[in-house]
């Protein structure tokens, strides 16, 4: 298994052994975001990318911190038919658009479509303040205010 850390930067283009597609690489999803900022609020250019549809996010206004939550494999990326899921942002003054990643197990196998309400916390530049937050699909994920113990 190979792990992405969150923001990194990661040119890490495999899993394993295995050679990700060029939809599944960082480098092909920055460039589908970057694609979403240049032409927000319009409709952003086709591009063949199929990221995770994000549910909703959760982030603490006074932070750069932010979780979002969408629909994964039901195990990590340590079983057959798991993955693992790591974000990067990318941002504008208005918008952040959101790329989850997926690392899926490489062992092979029949797998079930089964998924289950999956997380990936990253980290902004900024606080997230009045911007948009996007997913790949260019559509607005809600986000909930995080609870700050006083």
């Amino acid at each position: 298994m190979t792990a992405l850390t969150s923001g990194c930067g990661s040119e890490d283009e495999s899993i394993g052994d295995r050679a990700l597609s060029p939809a599944e690489t960082w480098s092909a999803q920055r460039e589908a975001a970057k694609s979403i900022l240049a032409t927000y609020p319009g409709q952003p250019s086709p591009i063949a990318i199929t990221g995770a549809a994000l549910l909703s996010a959760t982030a603490d206004p006074a932070t750069t911190r932010i979780s979002v939550t969408f629909t994964g494999a039901r195990e990590t990326a340590s079983t057959p038919c798991g993955a693992d899921y790591a974000g990067e942002a990318v941002e504008s003054a208005a918008v952040v658009v959101v790329i989850v990643l997926e690392q899926r197990n490489s062992s092979g196998g029949v797998c079930t479509m089964q998924g289950t309400t999956r997380t990936a916390t990253l980290n902004l530049a900024r606080p997230l303040g009045n911007r948009e937050l996007l997913d790949l699909q260019a559509q607005v994920v809600p986000v909930r205010t995080a609870y700050v113990p006083d």
